[in-house]
């Protein structure tokens, strides 16, 4: 039974969720207009990640995502382990 109102991103309930949230940043960040692609430096490390894997890794959290969604009657257990 659920109390209150059903939220859109209830981590703690349906943390498969993040699926489609990471789906969707992934498929916005792939129409980023460069050769390199999307630039990360973090501390002394510089990472390139090219728009094609952002592209990739859009259609994976998406399959991921529904296929979360459309079996959640015969996963035993939503958590992701």
């Amino acid at each position: 039974m659920q109390l209150g109102p059903k939220r859109f991103l209830n981590i703690k309930h349906r943390p498969h969720e993040l699926f489609g949230l990471f789906a969707l940043l992934f498929f916005l960040l792939s129409f980023i207009p460069s050769k390199a692609g999307l630039d990360l430096n973090l501390h002394d490390v510089y990472i390139v990640i090219p728009s094609n894997l952002c592209g990739i890794s859009a259609i994976y959290f998406l399959f991921m995502w529904m296929l979360y969604t459309l079996a959640k009657k015969i996963i035993w257990t939503r958590w992701l382990t």
